[in-house]
């Protein structure tokens, strides 16, 4: 009998219980040291994990388990007593939509967009919609034969719009007795309400326009209303009134609409204040619904009501709530981690956390980020202050440094003071280029600061610090009488760096996920708007990948994703930079079957900006083959399936450690296994009772491993393999290190493969979608940043 301490049992699923199984059963094959097999032991673990709930509807099994495959037998009736119907949880995961200030069309998108997954029925769908109706609608929408869910949500808008609160109050309908009402009583009610509108209509119109019917035929005379005609020559192009007409209002409030023509005159638009409490004002001039705002929708003719919009508001329209204020900044507006409970406004979030400090604490000598991040950039190398705010790194320019949460230049009044320090201007370039992990100091040198720089200045104090002070505890403040400042040119940024690197935090198959920048040369590639494969990072303009992502695809449009730890949308994160790929190389002597010469190298469009998140990895030397590495453990990334079996694939990137194969011993294992065709070009890697492995998505991805001197090197890419973590059965890759020459031959050598054209005859979303012109400007965001929903005013 197996231990129980030995592993670690999921929580259970009780919406999908045969999912929780799957995991249950992959926990089993995990075991250490042995799997667990026996049908008992198995029993046992499951009684005593289900929940309450679940226990109690199966409880005549667990009373009487009998002798037999208890496991099998428990695990059966569990799923078929606890899973929940496909009608029960479309219910449950469209119960928490209320219709609220929204218009039911909107309501009805949500819905829609929610249940794109799950196949609903239309019928369905009408009858959940219908529910989070007014009854006074519902009871007019009763009486349309045949209703499609899509006609009942523009009924619905064309009802409310027509019949406000009061009217709503007037009718006669109730939800006691409309199920009583005959078709003849709805009849006369909807002319009742008709009649009503009517009224209501001819009112609200006389409250508008202060130029009734009697006075038509007549110029509009001087007057304080917030109407202001002007003559139609100057059309949208007026900026301010022109007489005979007077507008008490703010012009800056003010816009401008088509009206009307009136009879008799050449007016025809009119200055207005802004619209109502529950409205928005387009740029375009036209009011619509404040709720229609950033729906990824376009309401406003200019798509004016989608620009602007916060980052997190669109994350809640795209259904992924949940990813705000989780810690993890998914926005690039960094809205998705701002306002959150634990943090006070103007506060800095701690990267990845939780957590917050004030500003004044960042850079102090103390680490107050729980991992002291806070204390880690405390020198740049930037052009003023504003720009030492940014991600990226600069090879070059002034050096910045940052105390108490601002950034200012370092002044040089006092270096020849400083005897305590001993410093000379080239040992401080070349200790700042080693601090900012570039190879070299190129150049430093003393200059003068422009006499206007609004720039902090900060010093060298005559104080050493102690080993428990920081590097931003030796810096005060100056005045810089001198305006003497220092600037420095750095050489190649080092490769195989990790800034970032963490322990890694939960779930490729039987892995981790992958902590924010843990792996800086992590790429995903997208093909017309689509994943489908990883890539490493080799250089600011060069990918490696595996060549079989891309037979008979080079023509595709190719977009790389660099900096990206979750792929689950399209948003872009702060880290995250997009480049289109324009050249591809695959080996000149690649075959598709048997996977032979499997690596391609991809040109980008322009080089990328590195930063702690995008950094390249080293490549491996001639003499550092897999068999030097054979029975260690490297780490393999991606973003594939997560189990053989099905479709799941994570938001996060996920990472894994299995020891190396060296070719000839894998050539051993797999004998007798046909499935496998092992070239000198290829080395295995994974464990002899499986478990853990690359899997469908993480072709192309990285096997790495840490050299003595901590830095990374790209041992492999991730080729193939037989299933996904079967026992006996390892993962291929393919050797690196066997194609140094041909690598540098091509990203040091002329370019004859030809850059790839892009045929797309509408508009490319960010990640390569290419919208037909059919679907552009048709009011819905198909892409996430709106795109094809820009420019359109004055085109439909």
């Amino acid at each position: 009998m197996e231990d129980i301490s030995a592993v670690e049992i999921p929580a259970f699923v009780s919406s999908v219980p045969a999912l929780w199984f799957g995991m249950l059963e992959s926990t089993f094959e995990l075991a250490i040291p042995k799997l667990i097999t026996d049908e008992r032991t198995k029993y046992n673990y499951c009684v005593a994990h289900l929940s309450p709930d679940a226990a109690m509807a199966v409880r005549d099994v667990i009373l009487s388990p009998g002798s037999t495959n208890p496991y099998s037998k428990l695990k059966e009736e569990v799923i078929a007593r606890c899973g929940e119907s496909k009608s029960q949880e479309i219910r449950r995961l469209l119960a928490g939509e209320q219709l609220g200030d929204r218009k039911p069309s909107e309501l009805f998108r949500v819905m829609q967009r929610r249940s794109e997954s799950h196949n609903v029925a239309d019928s369905l769908l009408l009858e959940l919609f219908l529910q989070q109706l007014p009854p006074n609608v519902q009871s007019i929408l009763a009486i349309i034969q045949p209703l499609t869910a899509q006609k009942a949500s523009e009924v619905a808008d064309r009802i409310l719009e027509v019949t406000p609160a009061q009217v709503s109050a007037a009718s006669k309908y109730s939800s006691a007795n409309s199920d009583n009402c005959s078709e003849s009583e709805l009849l006369k009610e909807l002319k009742f309400l008709r009649q009503e509108v009517k009224e209501l209509r001819r009112s609200r119109s006389f409250s508008r326009n202060r130029f009734n019917s009697r006075n038509r035929g007549k110029s509009p005379k001087p007057t304080t209303s917030n109407l202001c005609w002007y003559h139609y020559k100057f059309a949208e192009k007026a900026r301010k009134c022109i007489q005979p007409c007077f507008f008490p209002g703010k012009l800056e409030r003010a816009g401008v609409a088509v009206t009307y023509a009136l009879p008799s005159t050449s007016c025809r638009l009119f200055v207005r204040d802004l619209c109502g409490e529950d409205e928005f004002q387009c740029a375009s001039g036209e009011c619509v619904y404040s709720a229609g705002r950033c729906n990824m929708r376009r309401d406003c003719r200019d798509n004016s009501d989608e620009k602007q919009c916060p980052c997190s508001e669109l994350l809640k329209v795209m259904g992924q709530s949940q990813k705000i204020c989780d810690g993890v900044e998914d926005c690039d507006d960094h809205s998705d981690e701002q306002n959150c409970p634990w943090c006070e406004e103007g506060q800095m979030v701690c990267p990845h956390t939780k957590f917050c400090i004030n500003q004044s604490q960042v850079c102090d000598g103390h680490n107050d980020c729980p991992s002291g991040v806070d204390e880690r950039y405390c020198v740049k190398l930037a052009e003023n202050a504003d720009d030492a705010l940014g991600l990226h790194y600069r090879a070059q320019g002034f050096l910045m440094v940052r105390k108490e949460g601002s950034w200012g230049k370092l002044c040089l009044d006092n270096l020849h003071d400083s005897r305590a320090l001993r410093l000379k201007l080239d040992e401080l370039g070349e200790a700042v280029c080693s601090a900012l992990t570039f190879r070299s100091v190129s150049d430093s040198q003393r200059t003068r600061d422009a006499e206007d720089s609004n720039d902090t200045y900060y010093v060298i104090s005559n104080q050493v610090p102690s080993q428990n002070k920081r590097s931003s505890a030796i810096f005060s403040t100056s005045e810089c009488e001198s305006r003497e400042v220092m600037r420095v040119q750095c050489g190649d940024l080092e490769c195989g760096m990790r800034p970032m690197s963490s322990g890694p935090r939960r779930r490729i198959v039987g892995g981790q996920s992958a902590g924010a920048g843990s792996w800086p040369w992590q790429v995903a590639l997208y093909k017309e708007g689509d994943f489908q494969c990883g890539a490493v990072l080799i250089s600011d303009t060069w990918l490696i990948s595996a060549g079989h992502c891309f037979y008979s695809t080079q023509s595709a449009h190719w977009v790389a994703r660099l900096g990206l730890l979750r792929r689950g949308t399209e948003l872009s994160a702060p880290s995250e930079q997009i480049r289109r790929v324009v050249q591809i190389f695959l080996h000149p002597e690649y075959e598709d079957k048997g996977f032979i010469n499997d690596i391609a190298l991809l040109r980008m469009d322009k080089p990328v900006l590195f930063s702690d998140y995008l950094r390249p990895v080293c490549l491996p030397t001639a003499e550092e083959d897999a068999g030097l590495w054979h029975g260690r453990h490297c780490s393999v990334v991606g973003w594939g399936k997560l189990y053989e079996i099905g479709h799941t694939f994570p938001d996060s990137l996920q990472e894994v450690r299995l020891p190396v194969i060296s070719t000839e011993e894998c050539r051993k294992r797999i004998l007798f296994l046909t499935m496998y065709h092992i070239t000198d070009n290829m080395f295995c890697a994974g464990y002899e009772r499986g478990g853990r492995d690359a899997c469908l998505g993480d072709s192309g991805g990285p096997l790495m491993c840490q050299r003595e001197d901590g830095r990374w090197i790209l041992l492999g890419v991730t080729s193939n393999g037989d299933g996904c973590g079967r026992p006996k059965r390892p993962g291929v890759y393919t050797k690196v290190a066997n194609y140094l020459a041909w690598i540098k031959q091509v990203t040091e050598g002329e370019n004859a493969v030809p850059a790839i054209p892009d045929s797309c005859e509408g508009v490319r979303c960010r990640l390569g979608r290419c919208v037909a012109p059919y679907k552009m400007c048709d009011g819905r965001w198909d892409c996430s940043e709106g795109r094809d929903e820009d420019q359109c005013f004055g085109q439909e």
